[in-house]
């Protein structure tokens, strides 16, 4: 009985070793698993472990430069500050405006250069930059180069501007009684004559006055020197005696004391120069300015694509009209004409 109890013990005994190994086979078939990271996701897609840090690099913005040394004409600078600021702002360009200019100043960002009256050196500038577009306004004597292009004033600009000057006068004046003041001698004075007369006829034919005195207009009078109160004073006297109710005068033979001179004398005045500041304007019809906002806005894309080598028209615009002497239906018919001119279908230079 004992021996049977015995060998039933060690049955069990034996059961539970056998049942504890096959236990830990089981254990021992699961391959242990630890977790790892992928080192390219630890570092980063674009991270090279073996790269040391550098500073990050910031691209400067593309620029414009409006170059107005001393000397350039304030309203002009104004005008094409705003102009280039909406053109520069369109394309994604800064616009700087600077009062000197040297060769250091024009770093790989500089795109254009839009230098106005006098600009000191400009030439060699345009020959030592030769990856910027330089763009000259109302600079005289320059020739459109491969980074050069030009808005100056041409004998045919001139011309579109007495004409449209003659034009007004002749519109705006009761008999045609008009005439033009011109600085003798001149580049462009007998082109400013010519083409005076022929603006003014264009509107009234013969222009001969209906009420007496009974005259043929316009007139015509020469100044020999404009800063010689007599020489000035003699000419101007000449259109009053002609009863000349309103005269263009030529910015050459313009002075403060002729202008003067001839609207206390109930001469209304046409110019290209607008009138200076405190200057008592009640007889001062308006200014007829050439205008290079147009040929800029023409030009811009070229420059913008490095291309050079072009010669700007210049407009023409009425300002300096708050005496009232131009009505705005007149004006209307005044700009209605001056688009005919700039667009090549009114002739502005006398018949050979």
């Amino acid at each position: 009985m004992i021996m049977k109890k015995r060998r039933l013990l060690v049955f069990i005994i034996l059961l539970f070793l056998i049942g504890s190994s096959l236990s830990a086979c089981e254990k021992n078939d699961i391959p242990a698993v630890t977790p790892t990271i992928d080192e390219t996701e630890q570092l980063g897609p674009e991270t090279d472990p073996t790269a040391e840090s550098s500073p990050t690099s910031i691209a400067l913005p593309l620029q414009v430069i409006l170059w107005a040394s001393d000397g350039a004409e304030p309203s002009l600078v104004s005008n094409m500050q705003s102009l280039l600021l909406t053109l520069a702002e369109n394309d994604e360009l800064e616009l700087v405006l600077r009062d000197s200019l040297s060769i250091s100043d024009l770093t790989p960002a500089i795109r254009i250069v839009v230098a106005v009256e006098p600009a000191p050196n400009l030439m060699s500038l345009v020959e030592s930059a030769p990856h910027v577009q330089f763009l000259s306004v109302n600079i005289p004597n320059l020739t459109p180069g491969a980074n050069l292009s030009v808005i100056n004033a041409t004998k045919e600009d001139v011309e579109r501007q007495a004409f449209m000057a003659g034009y007004l006068a002749a519109i705006l004046t009761e008999d045609y009684r008009v005439g033009v003041l011109v600085q003798s001698g001149t580049e462009f004075g007998q082109s400013v004559i010519d083409s005076f007369f022929v603006g003014a006829r264009y509107f009234c034919g013969l222009c001969n006055s209906r009420f007496a005195p009974i005259e043929y207009y316009p007139k015509l009078a020469e100044i020999a020197d404009s800063t010689q109160l007599q020489s000035w004073k003699m000419a101007a006297d000449l259109l009053i005696a002609g009863s000349v109710k309103a005269v263009y005068v030529q910015p050459e033979a313009s002075s403060i004391d002729l202008l003067v001179y001839l609207m206390d004398s109930g001469v209304r005045i046409i110019s290209a120069v607008s009138p200076t500041e405190g200057m008592q304007t009640d007889n001062w019809i308006g200014t007829l300015k050439l205008d290079p906002s147009f040929a800029i806005q023409e030009i811009w894309p070229k420059l913008l694509n490095g291309e050079g080598n072009t010669r700007g028209v210049l407009s023409i615009s009425l300002i300096d009209t708050e005496a009232g002497w131009v009505s705005e239906g007149r004006k209307a018919f005044f700009e209605k004409t001056l688009n005919e001119v700039l667009n090549g279908y009114i002739g502005t230079a006398p018949i050979p």
